[in-house]
Order: C-alpha cells, then sequence, then structure tokens
C-alpha cells in the first residue's frame, strides 16, 4: 500500500500488516464492498475497531482504491483494525442534501448504512480479537453524514465518533447525549457548510453532552487533513470505552 494515497503523506507512522477485501451481503440483498486494514497483532490482544465511512469523492467503480485518509488512521502508536465499506454513486450513507444547513432523519436507514452497521456486528461476533467496547466511527462529507446518522440509530456498540464536515438531524441529539463525539469542520468550507457541525455542537451542549468542537480558520472542505493528523485525536479517541 503506497501512502501516496494520503493528501498528506507524512501523517503516515505505519502501514497495515495486512489488508483484507471482501463483500458482506447485508439482509436486505445489499452488498457492501469492505477493505480491512490489520495491525501487526499479538496473541492474547484486543484491539478497537474504527469504522471509517468515506466521503462522495472515493465513489468510484473500482472498490479496491482505498480513500487516502484511512491510511492516515493507521498508526503505529494507535493499533487498531480500519473497517472500510465502500458505497457507489449514488447510494448515499444517509439521505440529505449536504448543501442546506436543516436536515431531518428519515425513519429507515439506507441500505449501506444498515449493511455497515451489520458488518460491524458481524466482525463483533466472529473475531475476537476485535474489543467490542472499543468501536469507533470516523467520517468525512458525505461519510461525516453518514456518522452522524450511524451513532444516532447504533449508539449501542458505539464508544465515540468523529464527523468531519457533516451534517444531521438536530432532533437526533437527545439519542447520543452520553456519547463522546469530536467534531471538525472548516470555517471556510464551500462544499458543505459550517452552520451544520455548529448547530449539532451547540444542541449537544446544551445537552451537557460530552462532545469537543475544532473549527479550522480559513480552511475549505478538506478539513479532515489537519483532523486526521492530529495525534492528540487518536489519544482522546483511543481513550473512550463503553
Amino acid at each position: 500500500m503506497k501512502p501516496e494515497y494520503c493528501e498528506k503523506p507524512e501523517c503516515i507512522s505505519a502501514v497495515p500488516d495486512q489488508i483484507i477485501k471482501s463483500e458482506f451481503t447485508a439482509k436486505s440483498g445489499h452488498v457492501l464492498p469492505y477493505t480491512l486494514l490489520l495491525p501487526e497483532m499479538k496473541d492474547g490482544q484486543k484491539y478497537p475497531l474504527i469504522l471509517h465511512l468515506h466521503g462522495a469523492g472515493s465513489w468510484v467503480p473500482d472498490f479496491h482504491e482505498l480513500p487516502g485518509q484511512c491510511l492516515c488512521m493507521v498508526k503505529k502508536d494507535y493499533p487498531a483494525v480500519v473497517l472500510v465499506p465502500k458505497t457507489h454513486y449514488p447510494m448515499k450513507w444517509a439521505d440529505h442534501d449536504w448543501t442546506l444547513t436543516e436536515h431531518h432523519q428519515t425513519a429507515d436507514p439506507l441500505p449501506s448504512l444498515e449493511a455497515a452497521y451489520e458488518l460491524v456486528l458481524h466482525i463483533l461476533k466472529t473475531d475476537e480479537r476485535i474489543d467490542a467496547k472499543r468501536v469507533y466511527i470516523i467520517g468525512q462529507s458525505m461519510g461525516g453524514f453518514g456518522t452522524w446518522d450511524f451513532i444516532t440509530r447504533y449508539r449501542n456498540i458505539t464508544a465515540a465518533a468523529i464527523p468531519v464536515c457533516g451534517g444531521g438531524d438536530v432532533q437526533s441529539m437527545k439519542k447520543i447525549s452520553d456519547l463522546p463525539v469530536w467534531i471538525f469542520h472548516g470555517d471556510a468550507d464551500d462544499v458543505v457548510p459550517v452552520e451544520n457541525s455548529r448547530k449539532l455542537y451547540a444542541e449537544l451542549n446544551r445537552l451537557n453532552a460530552p462532545v469537543r468542537y475544532t473549527e479550522f480558520p480559513g480552511v475549505k472542505h478538506a478539513s479532515w487533513t489537519p483532523a486526521y493528523s492530529d495525534e492528540e485525536v487518536f489519544r482522546w479517541l483511543f481513550d473512550q470505552s463503553l
């Protein structure tokens, strides 16, 4: 795996020991391609699972191409299994218009998100090396919207979340008032309005939730580059547990 996939190669501390590519068929029949990035795993040790939801920039025909941001999550000092499911155009992770600042959660999840949840459950059930109390979800842009939708539907398995330049339903924040969340957004974002993150942060703050918010001055849409490059993000993330 070449570090050049990452927009900022210097953020990569290590390459995965093993890369597994496969497909998962959900109960609905939806087929979800995915990649697993495995660290060098030691006998008897359990590892966190990071679910990464990609953005629309990774809507490409070949699902074997990993979004560059995923490699930024392969940290030598923070070994974890990174799960990268893949959705193809026009399937989103959550049914929202990214250009708006008002969003309403649908009654049911989109097939891609539901399949990602079922895949996480499958991995937890079949791989005893995964620490079920440390399932983290990270996503940017379209994946940021997916992250918000995921945690408000599947709080039961989520230990912490990092939604980057996304958005969601303010009314659903009451479902995650006890979940550690660290939000990132650039204040000059010209794709997803920064007001999305500001509103969700304000509501979680009102609910006294354990939420953090970082807004990057002058940064446009690619706020994931500074977010995923910050070692403090991973220190915080790996401290969280159910």
